[in-house]
């Protein structure tokens, strides 16, 4: 008895929704590796640096939720006289993504007064 098999080339639809699905698993790996971090992490708007995401662990140590940092300038976490240096290292990454600045700065006062934290600044890439 013979048998006979037809091909026929994959459709662009099956090929999309996997690559999507793909993409999906990779986003949510990313989200919980952001989530779970032991180091505090925060993501920020590339344009007036105000925090996008931030995980537990950043939340804890400057004082808040997760939630509730969202929108805030970072600028506001570090004490006044700590602004200047965190703008600029802030304005070097911008101009130069792949750029890491590290800087030792005290927290404002309605965060936890008197407490520094190494705040380490690197780029990221959307694209």
């Amino acid at each position: 008895m013979g048998m006979t098999v037809e091909l026929q080339p994959e459709s662009h639809s099956a090929s999309a929704a996997r690559e999507e699905q793909a993409r999906a698993r990779s986003e949510e790996r990313f989200r919980k590796l952001f989530e779970r971090a032991p180091v505090g992490m925060a993501e920020l708007d590339g344009e007036d640096s105000s925090i996008m995401a931030a995980n537990e662990r950043f939340a804890a140590l400057v004082g808040g939720s997760p939630a509730s940092l969202c929108g805030r300038p970072l600028l506001d976490l570090v004490d006044a006289p700590e602004r200047e240096a965190l703008g600029a290292a802030l304005a070097a990454v911008r101009a130069q993504p792949s750029l890491r600045v590290e800087r030792e700065l005290r927290l404002a006062p309605a965060q936890a007064a008197g407490a520094s934290l190494l705040f380490r600044l690197s780029g990221l890439d959307t694209q």
